[in-house]
């Protein structure tokens, strides 16, 4: 699983700040956790049939506790994922794609760039549906290479699903070489640096 790498990161300060946030949620928020995050994190699952199946009063203390710390770990490795920008690119077109990074990244924007972002032996996949999942705007770089790109398209349908704010940013392609749904969303040029800028600033102040 590739959250699990996130957990490295954690600093004491994190851990303690979740621990603060969870201490102060109802029992019906916490089970709500639980029943989303259970299909995905198996060891939640083992520890609360563990629990289930004894009735040693300290044993469902310690069990609890585990729970609760996994929570919190889960909890700061998921929002550590998150960013404000998803950038879909063709690979061919990372120039562009790393231009926009770094204005959204001096605006205090973080932008997940699957070049730059995924380190070595990450697997593509996991790592692009956990920030895709994660990112509040989706940035569509279409250019004449990305509209032959089976990833980019994956991704186009993907960002539509997941109902996020979309903007494309079209170089050298017009709004009708768009597919549905994209051809829907109000579409930006961003075939020179002050195009590029307009558009950051756009996001930012969206």
């Amino acid at each position: 699983m590739a959250l699990m790498d996130e957990l490295t990161g954690i600093t004491p300060l994190q851990l303690q700040e979740s621990a603060v946030h969870w201490d102060s949620r109802s029992p019906d928020e916490h089970s709500e956790w639980l029943r989303t995050r259970v299909p995905r994190y198996p060891i939640l699952q083992a520890l609360l049939q563990i629990r289930a199946a004894t009735d040693d009063a300290d044993a469902i203390t310690r069990f609890e506790h585990w729970i609760q710390a996994y929570q919190h770990l889960i909890t700061i490795a998921e929002q550590a994922q998150q960013h404000d920008v998803f950038l879909s690119y063709a690979s061919v077109d990372s120039g562009i794609a790393t231009e926009l990074k770094a204005a959204l990244q001096r605006k205090n924007h973080s932008c997940f760039l699957a070049e730059k972002d995924i380190r070595a032996g990450r697997e593509w996949e996991d790592e692009i549906h956990s920030a895709m999942h994660g990112a509040k705007n989706v940035i569509l770089l279409i250019t004449p290479n990305s509209l032959k790109s089976a990833w980019v398209l994956m991704e186009t349908g993907a960002a539509w699903a997941l109902r996020k704010r979309l903007y494309p940013a079209l170089s050298f392609v017009s709004p009708e070489d768009l597919v549905d749904p994209v051809r829907r969303f109000q579409a930006r040029k961003v075939e020179t640096s002050e195009e590029r800028r307009r558009l950051v600033a756009e996001i930012v102040n969206a």
